[in-house]
């Protein structure tokens, strides 16, 4: 699909738009937020492999995946999907829990 929207317009920009979960079989795996990241169906490596891939996005949810122990919540998780592939990486959203509504 990529190849084809580059195909109709070489100067648009394509995206995946996953959350960035690497497939149970990479090594990577083990930065999942928890067990379940790897079997969606998501392989993040993989899927930005095309060159039609112009940029990847992930999303980052610290209190709902209770990955870190400890802030900053940002360096657990995103940072072993940086050095995953060679492609700008947009932060397209983070969501933190909002404990007191005023």
């Amino acid at each position: 699909m990529a190849a084809y929207v580059k195909h109709l317009d070489p100067n648009h920009l394509v995206t995946v738009g996953e959350e960035g979960f690497f497939g149970e079989q990479r090594p990577e795996a083990a930065h999942n937020p928890q067990g379940w990241g790897g079997q969606i169906g998501q392989d993040f490596v993989l899927d930005h492999s095309s060159p039609s891939i112009d940029f990847a996005t992930i999303h980052v949810w610290p209190d709902n995946w209770q990955r870190c122990a400890s802030p900053p919540h940002l360096l657990c998780y995103p940072g072993s999907i940086l050095g995953s592939v060679s492609l700008w990486c947009l932060q397209s959203f983070y969501g933190a829990l909002v404990r007191h509504w005023k």
